[in-house]
């Protein structure tokens, strides 16, 4: 019959300050945890978070945009979607439209003014 083994001699071989059993082994003692903050990295350019927007489009348009997104689908990519549709649209109008000057800050804030009291009518 062969000898048991004992875990207990095991774990007081590997010089840990606190003998807690396996969660010591696992986890990281509280001196080492403080001693250094995580190094954070910055970088250059921030991706841009989506949005969620309603529009009103018109139904022949969103027909075709679906027809379109089935099409690529079937033949290229089964993951398309009708936002990735969207993306590659505006990014081309974009581009034919050349250099696009930034709405003045009044009239953002007047936007951002807008939409608060909108949601504050849904909410209540």
């Amino acid at each position: 019959m062969a000898q048991r083994k004992s875990f207990k001699s095991a774990i007081d071989k590997t010089n840990l300050n606190e003998k807690r059993g396996i969660k010591s082994l696992v986890s990281t003692p509280p001196s080492e945890k403080d001693a250094q903050p995580p190094q954070v990295v910055k970088q250059e350019e921030e991706v841009p978070k989506d949005l969620r927007q309603t529009f009103v489009i018109r139904e022949d348009y969103l027909e075709k945009l679906k027809d379109y997104v089935h099409m690529i689908r079937v033949t290229e990519d089964s993951y398309y979607t009708q936002k990735d549709a969207m993306h590659e649209a505006l990014d081309m109008l974009f581009e034919s439209a050349g250099e696009i000057k930034p709405r003045p800050d009044k009239l953002k804030e007047r936007e951002q003014e807008r939409a608060q009291r909108i949601r504050r009518g849904r909410a209540g």
